[in-house]
């Protein structure tokens, strides 16, 4: 019987690569059991694998049956989904920067709403709406300048690099 990782072992390359989280962390991935063994999935990235999967699909289905998706095409589906990121950025950085516990179910549900966010980028880029994605660009690099500026001034962002990247040397505070 394969051997599980546990923190008294180091993972597997392959398990940080889907769970991208060390053994201490597996309460953040969901867990298949197959057959010799299981395997840990990081719930936020299983949320966005079925969000941006269910959100694609209708779109190859709108393709398919020869429509136009036009409704992607306007302000009343591209706000909300520009803004779908926001409970999984809240998500994330109340548990990493501050230490709240979230559960896998809020992680997979945020996740997905993430998903979908990007697979409407993807479906704009397909449709050539270079004017949305150029929003969906500058909407992005809003949320990264929030997310880092949080972290700056909080100055969780030691405790974030610390939790994601364990052994990591940093230097001594001011």
């Amino acid at each position: 019987m394969p051997e599980e990782a546990s923190p008294n072992r180091p993972p597997r390359a392959w398990e940080v690569l889907l769970s991208h989280h060390l053994p201490e962390r597996f309460d953040r991935t969901l867990r298949i059991d197959l057959p010799g063994g299981g395997i840990h999935l990081c719930a936020r990235c299983t949320g966005q694998l079925f969000g941006f999967a269910a959100l694609i699909g209708a779109f190859v289905f709108l393709l398919w049956t020869g429509a136009r998706p036009g409704a992607l095409e306007s302000l009343w589906v591209q706000v909300p989904l520009a803004t779908a990121p926001v409970p999984a950025a809240i998500d994330w950085l109340t548990q990493s920067a501050r230490g709240r516990n979230s559960t896998n179910s809020l992680r997979v549900l945020t996740g997905s709403l993430l998903g979908a966010s990007f697979a409407d980028l993807a479906a704009l880029v397909w449709l050539h709406e270079w004017l949305f994605v150029a929003g969906a660009v500058v909407i992005l690099l809003a949320y990264v300048v929030v997310i880092l500026g949080y972290l700056k001034v909080t100055g969780a962002w030691r405790r974030v690099l610390v939790e994601h990247f364990p052994g990591i040397e940093l230097p001594a505070s001011r």
